[in-house]
């Protein structure tokens, strides 16, 4: 979802804020390397940082929806850093619980409803945004 809403966010933002929205695209490699160090440390573990990456991805979206203006990009890239730990934190984590039959199963399954929800969402994002 976080995608689309900067699509069209990004239809009105002038030249001079476009390198702003570059932030939210180059989160991605710090998030990885920040959720491959904190699910194999000692203190933490993979449930743990599951739980933090989601509680912070929670705590960033409120921040949105309040400082909807002054800070949007801001809390969007905060936003998408934990959604991008915890999205490898639950890959990683869900192919050591289950067993093989199982996780196959499993794996597609969600692969396709993603796939489905990536198609579907655009459409979606734009009727909230348009709503609101």
């Amino acid at each position: 979802m976080v995608p689309y809403i900067l699509s069209k966010e990004g239809a009105s933002i002038n030249n001079s804020n476009i390198e702003s929205l570059y932030w939210p695209i180059l989160i991605e490699i710090p998030s990885e390397i920040t959720g491959v160090l904190l699910m194999d440390s000692k203190l933490l573990g993979r449930k743990y940082t599951l739980f933090i990456a989601l509680f912070m991805t929670s705590i960033s979206l409120i921040c949105v929806m309040i400082f909807s203006e002054s800070y949007f990009i801001l809390f969007i890239t905060c936003a998408k850093f934990f959604i991008s730990i915890s999205f490898g934190v639950t890959i990683t984590y869900s192919t050591e619980v289950y067993n093989s039959d199982v996780r196959v199963i499993g794996m597609s399954m969600c692969n396709f409803f993603c796939r489905s929800a990536g198609v579907i969402m655009p459409a979606v994002g734009i009727t909230l945004y348009d709503a609101t």
